[in-house]
C-alpha cells in the first residue's frame, strides 16, 4: 500500500522537553514532560491572545487546524470548558500525540478530524468561537493553507463574535501575501503581534472585535500571559484600525 504522507513523525527529548518532528531540522511541537499543559514556546502562548476577544465557556467551540505536538489541544482541554475540534491531515501525527504527548484517545469534549484543512473549512459555517490555525507540512516552507478562499472559509466558519489566531513565519516570502489575504477576508478586523525571536508572527483576526483592559487583567491573573503587553501591541498595530478598544 502506498503511503499518502510524505514523512513519518518521530520523537526526541532534551532537558525535560519532548519534541515532535519529521526528518528535518524544523521542530513541529514541544511538551514539557513534567508540565504537559504548559505552552513551551512563545508563539504558542501568543496564539492564545485570541482570549482577549472571547472568554470560552461550556457552550463555546474551538477549532484547531494543525495538531503538531498537541500543545494547544492540551492547553484548551485543561484550561477551558469548550468543545474542541482538531483537524489534522496525517493520522500518524495524531497517533503519536496520543502515544507520546499525553493527548487522550477519546474525550467527550474532543473530536479528532483527519482531513485537509482547506477541504474541511469549506464545509463549516458559523460554527466556531475560536479558530487556531498552525498549518505547516514537514518541510515548513510557509503555511500549507494560505489561499484567499481558505481565509474566506475561516471567516465564514466563525460565529458573529468569533476570533482566529494564525501562526505565520515573518521572514518567509509568503508573509505579506498571507497578511493581506487575512486582512481582506476579515474586513480589516485584524492585527499582528511583533515577530518572536524564533521568527513567528501571530496574526489575530475576527468579527466584531472588542475587548477591555479588565479582560486583559483577568487573563494575566489566570494564565500569567502578558495580556496587557498584547493589548498595547494591538494599539500599535497598523492593522487594528477597525478594532474597538474599551
Amino acid at each position: 500500500m502506498v503511503n499518502d504522507y510524505r514523512e513519518t513523525p518521530f520523537v526526541s527529548e532534551e532537558d525535560g522537553i519532548r519534541y515532535l518532528h519529521f526528518a528535518s531540522a524544523y521542530l513541529q511541537g514541544a511538551m514539557r514532560i513534567r508540565k504537559p499543559t504548559e505552552l513551551v514556546w512563545q508563539y504558542t502562548q501568543e496564539m492564545m491572545s485570541c482570549l482577549l476577544f472571547h472568554e470560552p465557556s461550556e457552550t463555546s467551540r474551538i477549532g484547531i487546524l494543525g495538531l503538531g505536538a498537541g500543545s494547544l489541544v492540551r492547553f484548551c482541554l485543561r484550561h477551558t470548558r469548550a468543545m474542541i475540534d482538531v483537524v489534522e491531515y496525517n493520522p500518524a501525527v495524531t497517533e503519536l500525540c496520543i502515544e507520546s504527548f499525553m493527548l487522550p484517545a477519546t474525550d467527550e469534549r474532543l473530536n479528532y478530524i483527519h482531513d485537509d484543512a482547506k477541504h474541511y473549512m469549506k464545509q463549516e459555517k458559523n460554527k466556531y468561537d475560536i479558530l487556531l490555525v498552525d498549518l505547516y507540512d514537514h518541510q515548513a516552507k510557509g503555511p500549507s493553507c494560505s489561499s484567499k478562499l481558505f481565509y474566506k472559509s475561516c471567516y465564514e466558519s466563525l460565529k458573529p463574535s468569533g476570533v482566529m489566531s494564525v501562526n505565520l513565519f515573518a521572514n518567509h516570502s509568503s508573509f505579506e501575501k498571507n497578511l493581506h489575504r487575512i486582512h481582506d477576508s476579515f474586513k480589516q478586523q485584524c492585527f499582528a503581534l511583533p515577530e518572536t525571536p524564533d521568527g513567528n508572527c501571530i496574526v489575530v483576526a475576527g468579527k466584531n472585535m472588542k475587548f477591555s483592559k479588565s479582560r486583559a487583567l483577568a487573563i494575566e491573573k489566570e494564565w500569567h500571559f502578558p495580556a496587557r503587553k498584547w493589548l498595547n501591541e494591538l494599539r500599535d498595530s497598523h492593522l487594528s484600525q477597525a478594532v474597538t478598544i474599551d
